[in-house]
């Protein structure tokens, strides 16, 4: 019975294997947890020729087993490989921590409470505009973004517009506003439960906005940033079109019904892949071109739309799909029969990163524990110097160990009743060499006993990847008194009485002088016997 109704945790750990060719291909980054799966896989590698070559499975006879769209499709592992170095996010993830790091757009997290300001608003679906809703409420975090724009893949820059359209159509396609609301999906309305909790955003200049929120992690920082991150992975203009495309179709002549997230009889998945998918797009482009229609949400954003619904136009005519996003690669041609596409990297002078940027960024590193200094014994009262040892085990961009120069050490110590005593982070001091020391002022109220010194450590805070912990034994050291001398009287001569009689020692006088002698020696006994304990 007891194993039967237990609680039961399962853990599989799966291997994967990725045959790389180590002749052709230098200084491929990878994941400590995905491999080359990660996204940073086919930015980092160097070749002889500046061409990599991916080969992968194909278990329906075509490159992709979705739809290729970015709001109800990529959902299959080959085209969300291709997609993510065609796009660039907000927010990625790092090789060695798993954590969130800045891509496009960096972020500081204010935990609250903070007072949600006046002008900070939310999309009202309704209304079809922006509206304060809960200015003067309480938000349990304040996250400034602060983005890299540059120009999107066909040519035209990106603005904050982008942005700011793209979330108010994350509201408008989760958020069911009636029976007969056309621009809704209900494959997408899971979004709207974290909408909800989006109390308000700032749109503060050309590339700036703040975010009021409830949608917090407990501890991570990054996880509350990514999970609140607004970005654009397509133009403005592109976006309005296939949501008119898949609201309206017929009103723009289109040649059959699109849904953002589903296949079904009559209906199609809207693919920017497929040539038909994509000559109806083009239809509703250029229809909108003709009237310069801008959606309300950035209706008082932009005044002149018309450069990017042409360079969108073009650049379909040109490529025969419309994949246009603004990351490190843009989509060069697509042939489905020979189940083949090509990436290209973006050059363009306005992308943010160079060639060695992310070699620099990204370290696929760990922290290794090489041993702890501390002493076997303390007396109370005591300061403690405890010192850490690490090496620093790097696999990319450079391979090899080394003392480590960077990184998180954290120590503990508890007492036999495994009660926290102390506890802090040791400072890098030299090459390797991570201390702390813990003040006498500390040690002077612990009892006597044996006591664990744990430790642990990892790239940063949070991270681990190595721990240990050390005994110390603590000695209670007693209280000592400075010795004091008994008051004594002092020897006094005899007078005599004859004044004529000649000077000679009496007794007195000898005992006078040997008496008090004799007390002292006596005095200094339970000094040295005090001494002796």
């Amino acid at each position: 019975l007891g194993v039967r109704d237990s609680q039961k945790t399962f853990l599989v750990e799966t291997w994967e294997y990725f045959p790389v060719n180590k002749e052709r291909v230098k200084a491929i980054a990878r994941d400590v947890s995905s491999g080359l799966w990660t996204r940073w896989s086919l930015i980092t590698p160097e070749t002889p020729d500046k061409v990599v070559k991916v080969a992968e499975f194909s278990a329906t006879g075509a490159l992709f087993m979705s739809a290729f769209n970015p709001v109800g499709g990529i959902d299959d592992v080959y085209s969300a490989v291709v997609w993510r170095v065609i796009y660039d996010y907000a927010m990625y993830t790092d090789l060695a921590t798993g954590t969130y790091i800045p891509v496009r757009c960096d972020y500081k997290v204010e935990r609250g409470p903070v007072t949600v300001p006046d002008d900070a608003v939310i999309y009202d679906t309704v209304q079809d505009k922006w509206v304060v809703a809960h200015a003067g409420e309480e938000a349990k975090a304040k996250i400034t973004y602060d983005c890299k724009l540059g120009n999107w893949h066909d040519g035209h820059p990106m603005s904050m517009a982008d942005i700011k359209y793209s979330a108010a159509f994350t509201w408008e396609w989760s958020t069911k506003d009636g029976d007969d609301d056309v621009y809704y999906d209900d494959k997408l309305s899971s979004a709207a439960e974290s909408l909800a909790k989006v109390k308000g955003i700032q749109w503060v200049d050309e590339d700036t906005y703040v975010v009021y929120t409830d949608l917090t992690h407990p501890v991570a920082d990054d996880v509350t940033a990514n999970m609140n991150v607004f970005w654009a992975s397509m133009p403005w203009q592109l976006y309005y079109a296939m949501s008119e495309l898949v609201a309206k179709g017929a009103d723009y002549g289109t040649s059959q019904k699109y849904s953002f997230s589903e296949e079904a009889e009559g209906v199609a998945q809207l693919d920017l892949l497929v040539a038909d998918h994509v000559a109806d797009l083009k239809k509703v482009l250029e229809a909108l071109k003709n009237k310069n229609a801008i959606p309300p949400a950035i209706a008082g954003d932009v005044s002149d739309p018309s450069e990017g619904y042409t360079k969108i136009i073009n650049w379909i005519n040109s490529k025969g799909h419309a994949v246009i996003s603004n990351g490190p690669f843009y989509l060069e041609k697509y042939d489905p029969d020979k189940i083949f596409l090509e990436l290209r990297a973006f050059r363009d002078p306005t992308y943010p990163f160079d060639l060695d940027y992310w070699k620099e960024k990204l370290i696929l590193a760990k922290l290794d524990l090489a041993g702890i200094d501390v002493p076997t014994k303390v007396n109370t009262g005591d300061e403690v110097k405890i010192t850490i040892k690490a090496n620093m085990v790097e696999e990319y961009p450079e391979t090899g160990t080394k003392p480590a120069d960077m990184g998180f050490v954290f120590v503990e110590v508890k007492n036999e009743q495994g009660q926290t005593v102390f506890s802090g982070e040791a400072k890098l001091a030299t090459a390797g060499n991570f201390e702390i020391t813990i003040p006498g002022s500390e040690t002077a109220n612990w009892e006597a006993g044996k006591y664990e010194v744990y430790v642990k450590g990892g790239l940063e805070e949070g991270v681990v990847s190595f721990t240990d912990k050390k005994t110390i034994i603590v000695i209670k050291k007693e209280p000592t008194t400075s010795p004091t001398e008994s008051p004594t009287e002092s020897p006094t001569e005899t007078p005599t009485e004859s004044p004529t009689e000649s000077p000679t020692e009496s007794p007195t006088e000898t005992g006078g002088i040997c008496g008090p002698a004799a007390f002292v020696g006596l005095a200094l006994v339970p000094l040295i016997l005090r001494k002796r304990k």
